[in-house]
């Protein structure tokens, strides 16, 4: 999936702590490899960026291709250590998961609302190979968007995104968007949904409704259908709609980031409750990553995600969440979130030696 060459030139950049972007776009074979020396002028005008959780547009990182594959060997030899930006973040017990999850539940109750409530799973691999496992999860997920990204701020990134968060096309004056929220293992995929993941699912779509309503965008919301991946089926709302030239795309994806599939819903509130329960910081987790040329911008909410070391330590941290409503059944919420994280913790935990 990633070419040996591409491969060569992550680990060079992660070896040099040069900012970098590997990713592949949904149901893409193109592996697209751009490497940013902060020097010198663009190489093209298609930009990697990173948004990390609540940082918004204004806080966007940008990855600009300044630079040849070839040149990055030179660097690595410069700079063999690299630098890591890595923190690890304190993972929580099944028994204090079920204990906060159940703080939410009567949060979400009071307020009829829903927040997304998310844990770290962390591990260690000395022999991980990370370009080696980006490639294993690009594969595994060929309609996700694969992304591995390095920058010195934001540490090693590595992620397979089953969600788009806006997509633009600026020529035809369109977007699109999906409520993906619901979600339940694939033995069960046979059965009707049950009140609760319908009900979050709506939350999601009426959030969006609401946004570009308010914003004067003309827009449609699909039937709901279930979607596969990995382990797990996920309800999803696909949602398309029109817009003019006098509408700003960077302002609306300001306003629906992040949304309460990430987030939950009344905003503030849901907020409140993962400052207050959540013991990890998210970093670049729930927040996007985003393609962008002159004519499109795709941006994907940054899940299905790990934050990976890069001194050798083979030190990782995998995100996972779930939406919580008055509905919830915190045994079944920690069951949910190891299931999505189950296929990156794979990759992750496989030993090569």
């Amino acid at each position: 999936m990633i070419p040996g060459p591409i491969k060569q030139a992550c680990a060079e950049a992660l070896s040099a702590g040069l900012s970098f972007a590997c990713f592949r776009m949904p149901g893409s074979e193109e592996v697209v490899f751009l490497a940013d020396s902060g020097e010198g002028k663009p190489r093209s005008q298609l930009t990697f960026e990173i948004s990390p959780w609540l940082s918004g547009n204004t806080g966007r990182i940008v990855i600009r291709d300044r630079m040849d594959t070839e040149i990055i060997g030179s660097l690595r030899a410069q700079n063999p250590k690299g630098a890591s930006a890595f923190v690890s973040e304190p993972a929580i017990s099944r028994e204090d998961y079920l204990a906060a999850v159940s703080k939410v539940i009567d949060s979400c109750r009071r307020r009829d609302g829903k927040t997304v409530y998310s844990r770290v799973i962390t591990g260690a691999n000395p022999s991980l190979d990370i370009p080696e496992t980006a490639d294993s999860l690009f594969s595994e997920f060929p309609e996700a968007f694969g992304f591995l990204y390095f920058t010195p701020s934001t540490g090693c990134w590595l992620g397979a995104s089953p969600e788009t968060l806006l997509s633009v096309d600026f020529a035809e004056g369109k977007f699109s968007t999906m409520a993906l929220a619901g979600t339940r293992n694939l033995d069960a995929a046979d059965a009707p949904w049950d009140d609760k993941n319908l009900r979050e699912n709506a939350f999601v779509a009426d959030f969006f409704g609401g946004k570009f309503a308010a914003l004067g965008l003309d827009y449609d919301i699909s039937p709901l259908e279930s979607v596969t991946y990995g382990p797990v089926q996920h309800l999803c709302r696909k949602i398309t709609g029109k817009f003019t030239p006098a509408d700003d795309m960077d302002s609306v994806l300001e306003a629906i980031n992040p949304t309460p599939a990430l987030c939950g819903t009344p905003t503030d509130e849901a907020l409140r409750d993962i400052a207050a329960c959540e013991l990890h910081s998210r970093r670049c987790y729930g927040g996007y990553v985003a393609v962008r040329t002159p004519g499109r911008l795709d941006a994907f909410v940054n899940l299905r995600s790990a934050l990976v070391a890069t001194d050798g330590s083979g030190r990782f941290n995998v995100f996972a969440g779930g939406g919580i409503t008055p509905d919830s059944d915190p045994a079944t919420e920690f069951r949910e979130t190891s299931a999505k994280a189950s296929c990156l913790l794979a990759l992750l935990s496989e030993r090569t030696d």
